[in-house]
């Protein structure tokens, strides 16, 4: 773990080489995946040039490619592939010729998530270098997405010919960069006729994400990017497994996802660009929230099946009342996941997330673990002062409740690399009574469903239901009070650190 720290940290502090270092500071590319990306293409490189055909000037062409294949985006998001090869045409690059220069262009098109749209272009059809650009950027593209996660984690393990096929093992805790890069070999196999298996290393590291990633040698703006930019994945991870199933617990996923973003825009306020935090805070709420009743749907029938496997006979017909129309879930997810408002929010966390964070530079001067032990300890002292709901009628009182620890849940997570044990072990208390509320308030909720529909709930399960309700309370009600002093004792060693 130790020597993931060490590259990851000189990653962050490294500088730009000199031949493109003026270029990539003026159209503010993304330093820490342009690096990355570089090194795991010029990795790919070595391991296969002798069997391709590739020569030591397509190496200097790869370089200068990796390091700049993002620069179009800053400027033009949306098309950032066709800019980028307009500005390698217009600007000054030291030790290329023109004719080399063309050739760069023409990888950067190419490196569009469609290469195809990159061969259309008018450029390529009087390019002289056409089939060694697409050779240069078929190793570019595979390079890139094993940094689809923009997390910097991948490491080449082995490059291998078995079996008629090009083996390309990776060490990455983010499944997300193996499925890309294999996606982004298609050119690859185009050019080189040569099929491309990426697959994860047997060995793969199985450490807490967090703790590759956090380190209290970094500067709070860039752990901030690394905390949002893992949290930023699972939104988007999650989203698609939503659309594409019907397995309830993706949109669980999803909203969990949601939830531990905006957990971590909170604690990192301090390194957030203020024009950003508040719409993208607000859209994710948004998000979450429309999200919500699909959810809420999700845990009602869950429950109800659950009960009807018990006594079947009895809620089969009050369980078929629930149900909604054939159809109807599917259409609700995929109506508010495809959406403009939600093409709009993500791409705005993208841009936060590689255009304005990495060169954010924040009046608070307080380091990552400053700040997290600060806001920790704050929280766990406003948590320890709530008055306990007073009855477990209290519904809103217990959700507020439960909001409060599952923050000060994920802000423990997301601060254990740097503030040790103590706050590992609060994070397992505060995951076990955020969970004990969150059931209470969902029997609350399954209570108020059963008295209030136009269709006459069993009155056993009225009566099963009320005895779950009961019970969660008491066990809230003698755990709560040992767990304030832990909290009051935490914050103050906190406090004190």
């Amino acid at each position: 773990m130790g020597s993931q720290d060490a590259q990851d940290s000189s990653l962050e502090k490294e500088s730009w080489p000199s031949p493109v270092a003026d270029l990539a500071e003026r159209y503010r590319s993304e330093k820490a995946h342009s690096l990355h990306v570089t090194r795991l293409a010029l990795g790919i490189f070595d391991r296969v040039a002798s069997h391709l055909g590739l020569e030591a000037q397509d190496r200097s062409l790869l370089e200068i490619a990796s390091l700049i294949h993002d620069i179009g985006y800053a400027d033009h998001p949306a098309n950032h592939a066709a800019h980028g090869a307009d500005i390698a045409l217009k600007e000054p690059i030291a030790s290329i010729t023109n004719a080399q220069r063309r050739c760069l262009a023409a990888i950067l098109l190419l490196d569009s998530r469609k290469y195809e749209k990159g061969l259309d272009h008018p450029m390529m059809g009087t390019l002289k270098c056409r089939e060694r650009a697409m050779r240069i950027a078929a190793l570019l593209r595979v390079a890139d997405g094993l940094d689809h996660g923009r997390l910097q984690d991948a490491q080449i393990a082995s490059v291998r010919k078995i079996y008629g096929k090009l083996r390309l093992t990776v060490r990455t805790f983010y499944r997300g960069n193996i499925e890309r890069a294999q996606e982004k070999a298609d050119l690859w196999e185009r050019v080189f006729r040569l099929p491309v298996d990426v697959v994860a290393a047997e060995d793969t590291d199985d450490t807490d994400p967090l703790f590759r990633l956090v380190s209290s040698s970094l500067p709070l703006v860039e752990n901030a990017r690394r905390i949002l930019q893992l949290e930023y994945r699972g939104i988007a991870d999650n989203r698609q497994a939503a659309l594409d199933s019907d397995d309830p617990e993706g949109i669980h996923e999803l909203r969990v996802s949601i939830r531990r973003f905006r957990a971590g825009l909170r604690l990192v306020k301090d390194a957030i660009p203020a024009k950003a935090f508040c719409p993208i805070n607000e859209g994710l709420r948004v998000l979450r929230d429309d999200l919500g009743a699909i959810r809420d749907r999700d845990v009602w029938l869950a429950f109800l099946s659950e009960k009807g496997k018990q006594d079947g006979a009895e809620f089969a017909e009050f369980t078929a009342t629930q149900q909604p129309g054939e159809g109807e879930r599917r259409r609700l997810i995929k109506d508010r996941l495809s959406d403009r408002a939600y093409s709009a929010l993500s791409r705005r966390i993208e841009y936060l997330l590689r255009t304005e964070l990495p060169r954010h530079q924040p009046d608070v001067r307080r380091s990552f673990e400053q700040t997290a032990a600060r806001r920790v300890q704050r929280l766990l002292r406003q948590i320890a002062r709530t008055p306990q709901p007073a009855s477990p009628e209290a519904t809103e009182d217990i959700h507020e409740m439960r909001r409060l620890f599952r923050r000060a849940r994920y802000w423990a997570d997301f601060s254990a690399p740097v503030l040790g044990k103590p706050v590992v072990r609060l994070e397992r208390r505060l995951r076990r009574t955020a969970g004990m509320l969150g059931d209470m308030h969902d029997r609350a909720v399954f209570l108020d469903r059963l008295s209030g529909g136009p269709v006459d709930a069993p009155a056993a399960l009225k009566e099963a239901t009320q005895a779950e309700h009961l019970s969660l309370w008491v066990d809230f009600v003698q755990y709560w009070p040992k767990l304030r002093k832990e909290l009051k004792r935490c914050a103050k060693a906190l406090r004190e650190a």
